[in-house]
């Protein structure tokens, strides 16, 4: 693999073999390179050790999976921070959280999201209203976006400087652009 290339990591559960061969047919298909990293299998862990990860200060709307908890131990999740100060609060707050990475960093119950800012960009421009219970596959809850209308990247970029402008650092919305 070439040095500046971008590595791609798959995180698969030993017992999950017919996953994996899925994922290795569809990535050879793509001729993407990647290397596989063990997930923690929630069903082999203990309480104790579960509990370990798990963030007291942090009160969700649900009570965790063992699962979401055991996933929060082994993965994250990518986002653009795009102040040194953003990314080092990141590092410091995400060194024990039992959340799944991708609620640490926009849910509107992490204590992270509430203090700074989040913007996404991907697929049509999607807003998120507070109560959003998860992004776990499998819940049985109700996803609380909706759809707006599209906005050009020059649009995107001034509403982003007004709001960075007026500071609204309490307020998280993500937007996704095609």
């Amino acid at each position: 693999m070439h040095d500046k290339m971008l590595v791609t990591y798959v995180i698969n559960l030993k017992r999950s073999t017919e996953r994996m061969e899925n994922m290795d047919r569809a990535l050879k298909a793509m001729q993407v390179d990647y290397e596989r990293v063990e997930g923690v299998d929630a069903q082999l862990l203990s309480e104790v050790l579960l509990s370990r990860n798990a963030t007291p200060s942090v009160e969700y709307p649900y009570e965790l999976t063992k699962g979401e908890l055991a996933c929060s131990s082994a993965i994250g999740a990518s986002a653009y921070l795009i102040s040194r100060g953003a990314a080092v609060e990141a590092l410091r707050m995400s060194a024990r959280i039992s959340e799944p990475a991708d609620n640490f960093l926009f849910g509107p119950w992490s204590e992270f999201s509430r203090k700074v800012p989040c913007w996404r960009l991907l697929g049509g421009v999607v807003r998120r209203r507070h109560g959003i219970k998860t992004t776990i596959a499998g819940r049985n809850v109700r996803r609380k976006f909706y759809l707006t209308k599209r906005l050009s990247l020059k649009r995107l970029a001034r509403k982003m400087q007004m709001a960075l402008q007026k500071r609204h650092l309490q307020e998280t919305v993500q937007y996704w652009l095609e």
